[in-house]
């Protein structure tokens, strides 16, 4: 079970089952994000949820390997919708076809990146996890304790 809520730019998730035992998390992205960076992170998450997914697909049925990609594609996607709701907080007055525009020019060359480096493109992968890293420096994870 995924339990999300949006708020301003803030989600609190709570990821139970066996795949991912349970974790309770809050992300809130940094007001500094530009437009820019958040269709950035919100392409780059997509990609990563689309590539845990498959992977878990392709995993022995009940294998640990199946299980940590499993949630690593529900990480993936709860981030995304983290950004997703930036995109929106930081969109001005856009209409949705401009931001599709945008993500589209941003998005391809994440997109691209991401199948060269699957590939053995080392400096495409390079490229790609290097999104990731941006995308960390504006999020702020609080874990309460326990």
């Amino acid at each position: 079970m995924r339990m999300l809520a949006i708020t301003s730019g803030v989600v609190a998730i709570s990821l139970t089952g066996e795949a991912m035992g349970q974790t309770t998390a809050k992300v809130q992205i940094d007001a500094g994000a530009s437009y820019e960076q958040s269709l950035k992170c919100y392409q780059y998450y997509g990609v990563a949820q689309q590539v845990a997914e498959a992977r878990a697909a392709k995993a022995k049925v009940g294998s640990d390997d199946q299980k940590a990609f499993q949630a690593r594609g529900a990480v993936n996607r709860v981030l995304k919708a983290v950004w997703n709701a930036h995109i929106d907080a930081t969109k001005a007055n856009k209409s949705g076809e401009t931001v599709d525009a945008d993500l589209g020019k941003i998005g391809e060359p994440i997109i691209a990146d991401a199948n060269a480096g699957l590939a053995g493109d080392k400096a495409a992968a390079g490229r790609y996890e290097e999104i990731q890293v941006q995308c960390k420096t504006f999020e702020k994870v609080d874990k309460p304790a326990g």
